[in-house]
């Protein structure tokens, strides 16, 4: 993803039109990281792609996988925007 989609020029303007904050869960997983994936993405899949309202932190959109077509990822992160 980091290497395909993201600098994609058309995923790239959508995503910087969000505030990114990553949650790195591999290796060896701490309590704190794992309950913050649960409550947000309620799984422990890699990648999971989560939307929050900044106020309410309320998930508005969830994609738990990869999405391997930038149009594909694109389209759903434009779906999630508010």
């Amino acid at each position: 993803m980091e290497e395909k989609v993201f600098p994609d020029p058309a995923v790239a303007g959508t995503l910087g039109q969000l505030i990114e904050a990553r949650l790195h869960n591999d290796g060896h997983v701490q309590g704190a990281v794992k309950e913050l994936q649960l409550r947000f993405a309620e799984s422990l899949a890699t990648p999971s792609y989560i939307i929050l309202d900044p106020n309410t932190e309320e998930v508005i959109g969830k994609k738990l996988g990869p999405e391997m077509k930038p149009e594909l990822f694109n389209k759903w992160l434009k779906a999630q925007l508010r």
